[in-house]
């Protein structure tokens, strides 16, 4: 329940004065009103005479009937498709590279409609940690960046496969050897 309003939000009493002295609201039972199992606001009239305390009664009986309305908070989910390219590496050992099984993760996001209306695939941050890992193919957890206390999402895994680099040396001589050798030249004199 995100409120509840009463139209009339006041109504006028009267009564004995040590009545009157004892009142400053009408409580409405709880259980007058049930919002089990309701999704989307409420709207039901009330008569409030019975919940007036003893000795006292309107001024107008016209505001017996009160309508109350229940403002419900509504939660929706969306589906996010995460780039792999943009996820954050922890962990990655500088002799070695990462590569994706996947250029897309799909991620479920829940939360109140407002909050979920208003959020983008940009504003998610994953980042995944291969600390310790060897070469190979995992499935790593995709920690994912959002506010808990507005949101909840699926778990999302990552398929990668973490490869050894090339030798660095060996590229560079790899790279010498493609060269084509330079010119020589010599002077000649013509006199000889």
């Amino acid at each position: 329940v995100l409120e509840v309003l009463c139209k009339p939000s006041k109504v006028q009493v009267k009564g004995t004065a040590s009545a009157l002295n004892q009142i400053s609201s009408i409580e409405i039972p709880a259980d007058v009103i049930n919002v089990s199992g309701i999704t989307e606001d409420l709207e039901t009239t009330i008569d409030i005479t019975e919940y007036l305390p003893e000795h006292v009664e309107l001024v107008d009986v016209k505001d017996a009937n009160v309508s109350v309305i229940v403002k419900m908070e509504t939660y929706e989910s969306r589906r996010f498709a995460l780039d792999t390219e943009d996820l954050i590496v922890k962990g990655l050992s500088d002799s070695n590279e990462i590569r994706y099984e996947e250029t897309k993760l799909e991620l479920t996001v829940s939360g109140r409609s407002d909050s979920i209306s208003q959020l983008t695939a940009k504003d998610i941050k994953g980042t995944i940690d291969v600390t310790g890992l060897e070469p190979g193919t995992h499935f790593v957890n995709v920690h994912i960046s959002l506010d808990e206390e507005l949101f909840t999402w699926t778990t999302l895994k990552a398929s990668v496969t973490i490869e050894e680099k090339e030798n660095q040396s060996q590229e560079n001589g790899d790279e010498a050897a493609e060269e084509e050798p330079e010119e020589e030249t010599s002077e000649l004199n013509g006199d000889e």
